[in-house]
């Protein structure tokens, strides 16, 4: 059984998307070719459907537009060859969510109706936003993806116990904060058989609802490995990744 190589990436929020980082993230899947890149989600900022006020002056057209512009050129560097998959996120989901936008006008506003976003149509889609191992994630050998859910303490490892599998990784977003690939551990002293990894976000990193929350952990990054495209998940460790931070927050 050959290897298949990996790259993910998350939490792009366009169009506040940070060019630097998205231009870094082209580098990134040129150098490693992956077999497959997998688009954790958060793709659109859903400003339109947020419950809050907001200053921000582009429409949901603009936000369809650069996220599209951004999915041709990943397409472009990945080449044919590359499996693409996209993962909603909870901003995804806002835009299609109930009590959103009306009712009257939601499926018009919908990024997956034809001709939305057109690139669309060359990523797979098989997942749902709920927080389920069976239809809200996608598994690739033992490494389980999905944008997230969780945000506190520890929420990587919270979901991974849930998410994943026995000597497997979980890869998510959602917390615009990367870290390395991490074990599970029962205590400071007993490590369990899961890991996680954080990919981090792609978006501009000074926003002003974040000017009175933690914001230095925030960073740009992707995750990238090789695993065995085995069936049954539970037979030893056959992966390998790390995550490759490009800058973080306090760096800026």
């Amino acid at each position: 059984m050959t290897p298949v190589k990996f790259l993910a990436f998350g939490d792009l929020h366009c169009p506040l998307h940070d060019t630097d980082s998205v231009n870094w993230l082209l580098e990134k899947i040129a150098e490693h070719r992956p077999d497959y890149i997998v688009n954790l989600g958060d793709l659109f900022e859903a400003d339109s459907a947020s419950r809050w006020p907001s200053e921000y002056d582009f429409s949901l057209a603009d936000e369809f537009e650069a996220a599209n512009k951004i999915l041709s050129d990943i397409r472009k560097v990945g080449g044919r060859k590359a499996e693409y998959v996209f993962l909603p996120g909870n901003h995804d989901e806002n835009i299609i969510a109930l009590n959103r936008i009306d009712p009257k006008l939601r499926g018009l506003c919908d990024y997956r109706r034809p001709g939305n976003v057109p690139e669309l149509d060359h990523w797979q889609q098989p997942a749902r936003y709920v927080y389920s191992r069976k239809s809200g994630s996608w598994r690739l050998g033992q490494i389980v993806f999905s944008h997230g859910y969780e945000s506190g303490t520890s929420p990587g490892e919270y979901e991974t116990l849930y998410m994943a599998y026995e000597y497997g990784l979980y890869v998510h977003g959602h917390t615009h904060r990367p870290h390395t690939v991490r074990q599970c551990m029962r205590t400071r002293a007993v490590p369990l058989r899961y890991w996680y990894a954080n990919a981090g976000t792609l978006r501009q990193m000074d926003c002003d609802y974040m000017a009175r929350k933690r914001q230095a952990m925030w960073g740009s990054a992707v995750v990238v490995g090789d695993c065995l495209p085995v069936k049954s998940p539970r037979i030893g460790r056959q992966w390998s990744a790390e995550t490759i931070i490009h800058k973080m927050y306090d760096s800026e």
